[in-house]
Formats: structure tokens, sequence, C-alpha cells
């Protein structure tokens, strides 16, 4: 019985001093048209992106996205082979999974060695 509550105990300690990750998902695209608007677009529980490139690599679908989060802030890098041929592309995504509140969302850029910040606005989500 005293077996059974220490393991019971030290289990409730364990699962409350982990730090729990939200779960997103984002699913993206590149679409290869001129464009020149940048649209950020919250709605219930995620967000919607479409961001023009015009200086981009040709090899699209080399270019992964990927998302982090730092408190109040989402963080969407893209990096990939680069080319030297330049394109025009745009970036689709929809993030779907976030909580109600203010967040700060950036688009990077990875070109080579250089992170080139391309979006940094903030956006509240109901």
């Amino acid at each position: 019985m005293n077996r059974f509550i220490v393991t019971a105990l030290v289990s409730v300690l364990l699962l409350t001093a982990c730090n729990f990750k939200d779960t997103y998902t984002m699913q993206y695209s590149f679409i290869a048209e001129p464009s020149t608007e940048t649209v950020l677009t919250p709605r219930p529980g995620g967000l919607q992106l479409s961001v023009p490139f015009a200086d981009f690599t040709c090899d699209a679908q080399s270019v992964k996205a990927v998302l982090n989060r730092d408190d109040a802030a989402l963080r969407i890098t893209l990096q990939g082979t680069e080319t030297g041929q330049r394109c025009s592309q745009r970036f689709q995504a929809e993030i779907d999974g976030i909580a109600a509140g203010s967040y700060l969302v950036k688009v990077i850029y990875q070109k080579g060695n250089t992170a080139i910040e391309i979006l940094s606005q903030e956006i509240t989500i109901e």
C-alpha cells in the first residue's frame, strides 16, 4: 500500500513538473506567381498567411517551413536549396491549434547564411 502511494506521488510530481507543449498544425505551399500583397488573417484557433517573394530560390520544392513558438511569438523559418537563378514565389500557410491571445508573427527567410526577416506583425486570435 505504501509503495503504491509513493509511486502515485512521484508520478504526480513528475507530471506537474513537465512542461506540456502545445500542438500546432501548419499546412503551407509555394505558388509561382508574382504578387505584392502580404496578408495575415487571424481566425478562431489559427491564422492564414500569404507572403510574396520577388527574390526567391527557384527550387521552392526544397524549401521547408518550420514553425516555432517562444511564449507569444510564432516564428516561421523558410530554408532550402538556393539557386543562382531567382524566381517570384508566394508562400501561403494555414496554422491551426493556436490558443486565443495576442501573438507576434514572424516570417524569416534563411537565404544562405543570412536570415532575412520578411514579416513581423502582431495579431490577436480569438
